[in-house]
């Protein structure tokens, strides 16, 4: 899911630096995994999270990467039951709130499963109450992801808005250029499909939806 791969694609923005700064720090190894070693290293099946549990089995922010990854992997009920183990994390023992990342997982895959208030209350909850940049980022894609699940497509760009003037990349303005496609507004999806590729460097993703807007504006 886009949540997934925006988790991924933000160590890769520049002008994010205390994004990734803070989420480098403890779960590093689950982007890697998610786009580079989980191709080959860590391909059998969660061995190294497997093994690093043992170590700590107290330490539920070891359950965290696990969670994305089975996320990642399509494996939805199993991603929901470790963010609910990762939730009991101790958030003053660790340099990002991971209780608070595990609860917009779960509210993600509350919404992605249809569950949408339960999902959508989770994620209001952690973005009223937390004070960091990288939470309040995720908490706007969450809850952009409800609204367009819901069909409030208006609603949705004004969240991922939101979520820009937090840290610009270039899969919040894809989602722009997505959403305006959606309503039909196809000058202001290729403005922000534009700035997705001045973000983000152009790929597969936005080449097919230009040549998609493309059609429209002949």
């Amino acid at each position: 899911g886009v949540f997934f791969l925006e988790a991924v694609r933000i160590l890769r923005d520049r002008k994010l630096k205390r994004i990734i700064a803070s989420l480098l720090i403890l779960i590093a190894v689950s982007w890697v995994i998610e786009t580079v070693a989980f191709q080959g290293y860590f391909k059998d099946k969660y061995t190294h999270y497997k093994g690093l549990i043992p170590f700590d089995p107290e330490d539920n922010s070891l359950v965290l990467p696990w969670a994305l990854i089975m996320a990642q992997d399509g494996r939805n009920d199993e991603a929901l039951e470790l963010a609910n183990k990762a939730l009991k994390a101790d958030n003053e023992s660790r340099w990002i709130d991971v209780s608070d990342l595990a609860g917009l997982l779960k509210a993600n895959l509350l919404i992605n499963k249809g569950e949408f208030e339960q999902g959508k209350e989770i994620a209001e909850k952690i973005l009223w109450e937390t004070k960091k940049d990288e939470m309040k980022y995720f908490g706007c894609l969450v809850l952009s992801r409800y609204e367009e699940k819901k069909g409030n497509i208006q609603r949705a760009i004004e969240i991922l808005k939101k979520a820009a003037q937090i840290g610009k990349t270039g899969d919040v303005y894809f989602r722009m250029a997505v959403d305006y496609y959606g309503l039909g507004d196809y000058k202001n999806a290729i403005l922000f499909l534009d700035q997705a590729v001045k973000e983000g460097g152009m790929d597969s993703r936005y080449e097919k939806l230009r040549e998609a807007i493309k059609k429209h504006l002949k």
